[in-house]
C-alpha cells in the first residue's frame, strides 16, 4: 500500500524541486501559496508544475529517494520531466535557463 510520495516539481525559473508528501496535489498548492506552507525555495520561483511522483510504502523509502533525486545534476532531474521530450519520445535535453541579467 502506498502510503507516502517523493515528487519533482519544476519551478517558473526551469530549476527543479524535490519532496515528499503524503498528498501531493495538497503540497503543489502549498508550493504555490493557494495554501498556507510550502518550501522556502519554491516562494520565488512560482508557480510551480508537478513533474513526477513515485509511491512509496513508508516515509523512511520516500525520504531515501528524495535524497538521490537532490543528488542529481540539473540535466539528470529533466529526465525525469515529460515536457523535454518531443511525442516521438526523443530526448531535447534540459529546459534553457534564461539569465534575467543583461
Amino acid at each position: 500500500m502506498i502510503t507516502w510520495y517523493c515528487y519533482i516539481v519544476r519551478c517558473a525559473d526551469n530549476s527543479y524541486y524535490t519532496g515528499v508528501a503524503k498528498n501531493v496535489s495538497r503540497r503543489i498548492r502549498q508550493h504555490n501559496g493557494s495554501l498556507a506552507g510550502g518550501a522556502k525555495y519554491t516562494r520565488s520561483r512560482r508557480p510551480v508544475v508537478l513533474v513526477r511522483a513515485f509511491g512509496h510504502k513508508n516515509r523512511s523509502d520516500a525520504l531515501r529517494h528524495e535524497h538521490r533525486i537532490k543528488a542529481l545534476d540539473h540535466e539528470h532531474k529533466a529526465r525525469y520531466d515529460e515536457s523535454n521530450y518531443r511525442k516521438d519520445q526523443r530526448y531535447l535535453g534540459p529546459p534553457v535557463i534564461r539569465s534575467t541579467l543583461a
